[in-house]
């Protein structure tokens, strides 16, 4: 796991993300982008509708998960909580 940090608005690490994508792309693996809300809401949208198992394996099964601006929103205790499942899942299925 790799986490990029710089100041607020700067815009390089936005940058980085697909770059660093760019090479499991050319491995023929699959990347996942993703914002950090768009996650949040996602995850709350599959628990609500009963299919969070189906989408943790979704994003568990990505080569590579970029999840772009995880730290500059607040996330509910719930959201952070199911942020916090797709790397779990993602690290079991790694070390497994």
């Amino acid at each position: 796991m790799i986490g990029l940090m710089e100041p607020f608005g700067k815009g390089q690490k936005g940058d980085f993300g697909p770059a660093l994508a760019w090479r499991p792309v050319a491995r023929e693996s699959v990347p996942g982008f993703v914002t950090g809300c768009g996650l949040a809401n996602e995850l709350m949208g599959a628990r609500d509708e009963k299919i969070l198992s189906r989408t943790l394996k979704r994003y568990a099964g990505y080569g590579l998960l970029i999840i772009d601006e995880l730290g500059s929103v607040p996330f509910s205790k719930e959201s952070a909580d199911l942020i916090f499942q797709v790397l779990t899942e993602r690290n079991e299925r790694k070390t497994c």
